[in-house]
């Protein structure tokens, strides 16, 4: 038997089947193949975009001002290589009555050293040296909205007065950022003298270096050993730019698995089908001499051949897809992203086709030995169904793979994973239940009682439509159910401050306190925040984590930004609402000195797991020269959505008092006319002190939210395709399993009317079981998410619970009166002539 030919007529004799296939499997490939076109796009786009970001090859950042002696290290480091410096901070941008908070970025004239930052009207000049020589400013557009002024007129900053030389028409280094706060004002340099720059100040040095950023790094990494210089070549700062869209990536990845993972349970459920019913015909080829092996392996190739054909309808709908999640993309995020389809994104797409496959549908292959010429004569699918159990782990172990390989993360991965196996528990207990169940009803009419039968006998076509069914209704009502619970927790107007203020200096704080007292407001959660640096923990030191080149987890990137920057220390007598100790011994009182003990530190949970802290540990930090030592003695859990000034590390009373630092407060609801007069008054006496509003600051989030939330909609609806597609080819294929059992009831006399209800009565029970299960799942998954990611913030939308699984349910139906009404209108003659 010639191998290639016999498969081609085996697909050929079953077109049927393989289209069905193909097509079911493209749907599931579509999603996969859809994020990794986004992964492949934001990739491409940081290679050529990276310099433009950072306008630069390398930045080195502090957050203080740089000494004399670092200054002289670095340029004698930088040798002829040009550079540029800068300083960013925040500030009050204000005119007349309006006030607006803003990034100050005060550059040089050398500034932009890569790319050009256009403006309105046109400027031959870099706009460093556009800015040197008054005190002039271009600004980002929405201040000029926001604050009713146009270019030519005088706005406040700092306590000074600048004119408006220009509006900013194009700025490369804000691509890529999904929020910030307020707008960006450049200013030159050369202005900053006259210009208080708050504690949040970075200072910055911007090197060209093509193709010696990296050496250059570390040669400066070594001349710094501590992790309180920053130092970024620009492919990080544009990997750091872009991670809102790397973490919606990882998110819509494992969303997309979800769809592949029905998509696999349809196509091995059409598989199993096909087997069955060329049971005797493989029986006899293996009676006419045709081994076991030859068999299996014909078997595999041809599901292999069936996957990698499935790639053309996913590429087809991925393409049509990428244009739809290139518009959602720009609703929220000033990238430009120009989504595509690369090569590179569908080296996956050949490995899951290759690999994939045949260990999906390894039990079916499996099951291919109990085919022998003994089965024409007996049943042995039972047995051979116990047997192939185990052979379902290396699909479900190359699940796991993928789960961690597209989240790039253990702890989200495993989260996803966990609570999804969870799922799938209470599906398998209720389907028992459900099957056990079913034959002991005895109510309704014989109808009923017939549909009721047929669903406990067809187990695995059931429990295939209740799983594809229960996953897609669970990932529709996700996104919504996410929305809702965030929207409860940060639009709870008992709980938020009005107002949001840093930078408020030591010695001006009793008076900005005196002069809201006269206008009948206090400060709330007043905190001090000292600016540190971690020197070592338990004596060893703690040294900045260098790139390695090497795969990175989402914890190793998380735990390297933690480690490789500087600490911001508080100190309070106790507890605010926000936070909770959940391990180790609370402290209070003043710290007594002739004690003997350590000054006591009390650190944030997921800080604490980041770095590898625990009780116990002796940190020493320094504090802008001078050290001093603390003991872990307890861990807090803090919710950090309260907007209240929160910290990672909290140390006992009487410790940093005498040490340099500001402070951070709010202040709470007030009406928004009471509010805009504050942010004046605040802009004008005490224009060193930046304040954001959270109430337009959580509106503007919120909208970026329900932004985002397209684009997984779009990966969802994929998902519950997928799922509808399944449940189509399961009542197609079951009706025609069922043809003549249904024209039997038509010879004894069961009216078209009858077989639609009893078929409409077994798709109403599974579909609507399923949908609300997907319903009630999502609830679940909503609270174990919200728990572990968001702080436990949970709260129900009910009206889009209802909405949406009524809108399923009747999509379900639909398609149920779509794949049978051929069937019940054939008429009973069939059965007697043998049809």
């Amino acid at each position: 038997m010639k191998f290639w030919p016999f498969l081609w007529r085996e697909i050929h004799a079953h077109y049927r089947f393989a289209l069905l296939f193909v097509l079911i499997l493209g749907l599931g490939l579509a999603g996969f193949l859809l994020v990794e076109g986004l992964r492949a796009s934001v990739a491409t786009s940081l290679e050529k975009q990276s310099r433009a970001l950072l306008s630069a090859d390398l930045s080195l950042s502090l957050r203080r001002p740089f000494t004399a002696a670092e200054e002289e290290k670095i340029v004698a480091a930088l040798g002829h290589r040009p550079y540029s410096r800068s300083v960013e901070f925040f500030s009050m941008l204000s005119k007349g009555g309006k006030s607006f908070l803003v990034l100050v970025k005060a550059v040089d004239p050398n500034y932009p050293l890569f790319g050009t930052l256009a403006t309105d009207p046109v400027t031959e000049e870099k706009i460093g040296a556009a800015l040197a020589t008054e005190p002039t400013l271009t600004v980002s557009p929405e201040i000029l909205e926001q604050l009713g002024a146009s270019v030519g007129e005088e706005l406040g900053l700092a306590g000074q007065k600048f004119r408006v030389a220009s509006a900013i028409r194009d700025d490369p280094t804000q691509s890529f950022r999904a929020f910030a706060l307020g707008g960006r004002a450049y200013v030159g340099r050369d202005a900053l003298e006259a210009l208080e720059a708050g504690s949040t100040a970075t200072y910055s040095y911007l090197v060209l270096a093509p193709g010696e950023e990296d050496a250059l790094k570390q040669k400066i990494e070594a001349l710094f050993p501590g992790a309180e210089l920053r130092v970024s070549t620009a492919r990080e700062a544009g990997e750091s730019a872009a991670r809102a869209l790397a973490y919606m990536g990882d998110f819509l990845g494992l969303v997309s698995l979800v769809a592949l993972l029905l998509s696999s349970l349809g196509a091995a459920y059409l598989y199993r089908s096909y087997l069955e019913r060329r049971k005797n015909e493989i029986a006899i080829y293996r009676a006419l001499g045709v081994s076991l092996p030859m068999i299996q392996f014909q078997a595999a190739v041809q599901t292999i051949l069936l996957a990698l054909l499935a790639i053309l309808p996913a590429t087809a709908l991925a393409a049509l897809l990428l244009p739809l999640l290139e518009r959602m993309i720009g609703l929220w995020s000033q990238v430009d992203l120009q989504l595509a389809l690369p090569a590179r994104a569908f080296l996956p797409l050949l490995f899951l086709c290759v690999l994939g496959t045949p260990l999906v549908l390894l039990p079916e292959l499996l099951v291919l030995r109990h085919f022998t010429p003994l089965a024409l004569f007996r049943e042995q699918e039972r047995e051979a169904r116990r047997r192939s159990f185990w052979a379902q782990l290396p699909a479900l172990t190359l699940f796991l793979l993928l789960a961690f390989l597209v989240s790039r993360s253990f702890r989200t991965a495993g989260i996803f994973l966990g609570l999804l196996a969870l799922l799938l528990v209470g599906l398998f207990l209720l389907l028992r239940a459900f099957t056990y169940f079913l034959p002991k009803i005895r109510a309704g009419g014989w109808a009923v009682q017939h549909a009721l039968f047929f669903l406990a006998r067809k187990k695995r076509a059931a429990a295939t439509v209740f799983l594809t069914l229960s996953l897609g209704s669970l990932l529709l009502h996700l996104l919504p159910q996410l929305e809702t619970s965030l929207r409860a927790e940060l639009e709870a107007p008992t709980r938020l401050p009005s107002l949001f203020l840093f930078d408020i200096q030591d010695e001006q704080r009793a008076a900005l306190e005196s002069e809201l007292q006269k206008r009948g407001h206090a400060l709330t959660s007043v905190a001090p925040l000292v600016r540190a640096r971690i020197l070592a923990v338990n004596d060893k030191a703690f040294e900045r984590v260098t790139e390695s080149g090497a795969f990175a987890t989402r914890e190793d990137e998380q735990d390297a930004r933690f480690r490789n920057r500087g600490v911001n220390l508080s100190y309070r007598e106790g507890l605010q609402e926000s936070e909770s100790i959940i391990r180790g011994e609370a402290f209070s009182g003043l710290w007594n000195e002739a004690s003997g003990e350590l000054p006591k530190i009390s650190v944030e949970t997921r800080f604490a797991e980041r770095l590898g802290l625990k009780i116990g540990d002796v940190l020493r930090f320094d504090l802008q020269g001078v050290e001093i030592l603390g003991r872990i003695v307890n861990e807090r859990r803090v919710r950090w959505t309260s907007f209240q000034p929160n910290f990672f590390l909290l140390f006992q009373d009487g410790v940093l008092n005498a040490a340099p630092k500001t402070f951070i407060a709010n202040l709470p609801a007030l009406p928004s006319e009471e509010k805009q007069l504050l942010q004046t008054l605040l802009a004008k006496d005490f224009p060193n002190v930046s304040v954001i509003d959270v109430s337009s600051t959580i509106t503007r989030a919120l909208d970026i939210l329900a932004q985002m939330r397209l684009a997984l909609v779009l990966l969802a609806g994929l998902a519950l395709a997928a799922g509808l597609s399944v449940l189509g080819s399961v009542l197609t294929l079951e009706a025609r399993d069922r043809a003549q059992a249904l024209l039997l009831y038509r010879v004894l006399g069961a009216s078209e009317k009858d077989l639609r209800k009893i078929l409409f009565l077994e798709s109403s029970l599974i579909s609507g079981l399923a949908v609300a299960f997907g319903a009630l799942g999502s609830l679940a998954f909503t609270y174990g998410l919200s728990y572990f990611l968001f702080d436990g913030a949970f709260a129900i939308n009910i009206f889009s619970l209802v909405a949406l699984s009524a809108l399923l349910l009747g999509i379900s139906l639909a398609v149920t009166w779509i794949a049978s009404r051929g069937l019940v209108k054939r008429p009973p003659l069939e059965l007697v002539r043998g049809s």
